[in-house]
């Protein structure tokens, strides 16, 4: 996962130096997926809730649910069966209009 994180953190310079925030956006994204890989949750979980002021300024709705998606698996994992159900059901028509992006992958 080093190989990943490296592409990942140098994704996201590239894509700050260009103000380029949807990349950004991804490069976060994949960033705080190859951190719950290597079961780094915190660090995970720290990179997802600085999407958050993204999201406030550009609407990626396939990174918005990936990344709501990653935050319950994470809320699971760190035994908070509670926040990630809410985070779930508060999701529901979104995860239910873009099932077809999870399903195919």
């Amino acid at each position: 996962y080093d190989v990943s994180q490296d592409y990942m953190q140098k994704a996201l310079s590239i894509a700050l130096a260009k103000d380029a925030k949807e990349d950004v956006c991804y490069a976060v994204q994949g960033l705080a997926t190859v951190y719950y890989n290597q079961k780094k949750f915190d660090d995970a979980l720290r990179e997802l809730e600085s999407l958050e002021v993204f999201f406030q300024v550009i609407s990626v709705p396939e990174v918005e649910l990936s990344a709501k998606l990653l935050t319950a698996q994470i809320y699971k994992y760190k035994q908070r069966h509670e926040e990630a159900l809410d985070l779930l059901w508060e999701d529901y028509d979104s995860i239910r209009d873009h099932k077809k992006v999870y399903m195919q992958s």
